[in-house]
């Protein structure tokens, strides 16, 4: 995949006023209507990474590994803090309890086979470009007119479940 090699290789502009991406300080310029569906996870995985670094955070980019990721498209540390990073691009396909669970099940696994240290504070966190595009709304069974979204509710649960670690959820939008 060219987009991947390239993104690997340089920054990420995105310009939605002329609806391309500069990759590689303006090397290689990417009109929106060519990108392949599935790329756009990967184009997300690299906007959230800059974005983290903009706040301070060291970011290892795993996700362009494909399949081989274990569900850690990121890993951000700060400080005292290690935190492996989910990230999710749909603009149509909802993410369910299955999902969540097989999320945080993969991103369980590789956590403690890759950091043992008990020094460190573990975290993970799942982010998305849209709430709404991610996740189904649904009526509160306590009053049906006001809606909730039931499985980043649940994901949201977790936390405090694993030993040693954090969960978290936070959107990032990207603007395309």
């Amino acid at each position: 995949m060219l987009i991947i090699e390239c993104l690997k290789a340089g920054d990420l502009k995105i310009n939605p006023t002329l609806k391309q991406l500069e990759i590689a300080e303006g090397q290689l310029i990417y009109p929106f209507d060519k990108i392949k569906p599935n790329e756009w996870g990967y184009i997300y995985e690299k906007f959230v990474g800059q974005t983290l670094e903009s706040e301070g955070f060291k970011i290892t980019y795993n996700g362009f590994n494909g399949y081989t990721d274990g569900g850690i498209d990121l890993i951000a540390e700060k400080g005292n803090t290690v935190t492996f990073i989910q990230c999710k691009y749909s603009q149509t396909k909802k993410l369910s309890k299955s999902h969540i669970n097989n999320i945080l099940f993969k991103a369980s696994r590789k956590l403690f086979e890759a950091y043992k240290d008990k020094e460190k504070q573990l975290a993970f966190a799942l982010i998305v470009h849209c709430t709404k595009n991610n996740f189904r709304r649904a009526p509160l069974k306590e009053d049906p007119n006001k809606r909730e979204y039931p499985w980043l509710n649940y994901f949201k649960s977790q936390n405090g479940k694993y030993e040693n670690l954090r969960v978290g959820f936070r959107e990032i939008a990207m603007h395309t």
